[in-house]
């Protein structure tokens, strides 16, 4: 993390560091390693100057008013110290709060340089690089990154938010859709450049449509699994809290392997159309599966096919935007079938109950189930 709170310090820290680093900083076991880096790193020392130290050390030394002893002065530098990174921690604690209150129930974009702009769906808008060009537009329906005019911002990444219940399309700047699901954030850089790879980071679930290149590879990258392609149309389905990563593929082919590895025919697998990979328990399993079954989402619709209750629950969550409470774990293992096309989810679980008895109650946004039998 040294290098990353050196960045953060100085202004040049990517969106995915800041991140990372926003995490190691909220355990408390980390502030003893961050003062013994403050003592040990010139290069900090450098970065602290920047932000000005002296003036953290006069803040406290106002704090005392009887005359200080030179040991005690060389303590209360260290006081200073720690003030600093309180600070730090309050400020990350701050941004982490209002980027939470920014991206719930939203549709949020994280531009190069940090800052956080919400979406409404129902408006057009333009997002403009610093110099005051058009680098995307919002239609209405598809958020178009402008193919050329970002040529100079090749290292510039963009990070999409999807909250659940709802989805969103983004077109890059190469011409490949990305048709992004409920609670799902995807990482891009804004200018893809046309002769070399083309990396995008995703974490929860997304229908690409990649725009062939032979020359730029289109990789993405999740939390288990890197999918390799030249152009196809597949979905990728890696949620955080989900136990395993799998990718369906619609048309052409792709190639898979650990996020861990470049791909090569020995430590990869390939797939082709009408095939899923699951990664699960360190290990490539290949199946021949229904795509409509995994791709209806991104039409609008719910469908479940033999599927397991509590994978079933994990699907309304995120399409409803809702929190369910399963007290009847009899239920997880029970598999159901069924299509729905924006019914209330009272609709759905009354379904479900005409197929396996349950009783449930809303309320708000919470869902709570229950057996019939006392």
């Amino acid at each position: 993390m040294e290098e990353h709170i050196i960045k953060y310090l100085t202004g040049t820290i990517s969106n995915k560091e800041l991140n990372d680093l926003k995490n190691w900083v909220q355990a408390p076991e980390n502030k003893k390693l961050f003062l013994d880096f403050v003592k040990t790193n010139q290069e900090l020392d450098l970065a602290y100057s920047l932000i000005d130290t002296d003036l953290a050390f006069l803040q406290v030394k106002r704090l005392i008013t009887s005359k200080e002893s030179r040991p005690f002065i060389r303590v209360l530098k260290y006081a200073a110290i720690i003030l600093l990174f309180f600070s730090i921690g309050f400020s990350f604690y701050s941004s982490f709060v209002k980027d939470e209150n920014l991206t719930k129930n939203n549709i949020a974009l994280r531009l190069g340089n940090g800052d956080l702009k919400v979406i409404d769906e129902r408006k057009e808008i333009e997002i403009r690089n610093h110099k005051g060009d058009i680098i995307a537009r919002y239609d209405g329906e598809v958020l178009l990154y402008v193919i050329g005019v970002n040529k100079d911002f090749k290292n510039t990444h963009h990070e999409l938010t999807v909250s659940y219940g709802k989805q969103f399309t983004v077109q890059l700047s190469d011409g490949s859709l990305v048709f992004v699901n409920s609670g799902s954030k995807l990482e891009f850089p804004i200018a893809l450049n046309n002769k070399a790879t083309r990396n995008v980071f995703l974490e929860g679930e997304a229908f690409f449509e990649v725009k062939k290149n032979k020359l730029a590879p289109f990789i993405v990258h999740t939390k288990d699994m890197n999918v390799q392609v030249l152009g196809t149309k597949f979905n990728v389905l890696s949620y955080q809290n989900d136990k395993n990563t799998s990718v369906v593929l619609k048309e052409g082919s792709v190639g898979i392997t650990k996020s861990s590895e470049a791909f090569n025919k020995k430590n990869g697998v390939v797939i082709t159309s009408g095939e899923q990979v699951v990664f699960e328990d360190d290990t490539f399993l290949v199946n021949k599966v229904s795509v409509e079954k995994y791709v209806a989402w991104k039409d609008g619709y719910l469908f479940f096919k033999n599927d397991k209750f509590e994978d079933i629950i994990k699907k309304l969550e995120r399409y409803y935007n809702i929190d369910i409470e399963n007290d009847y774990v009899e239920l997880n293992d029970i598999r159901f079938t069924g299509s729905f096309t924006k019914e209330p989810v009272n609709e759905v679980l009354d379904v479900f109950t005409e197929l396996s008895p349950f009783k449930y109650q809303v309320n708000g946004n919470k869902v709570v189930i229950k057996s019939i039998v006392k």
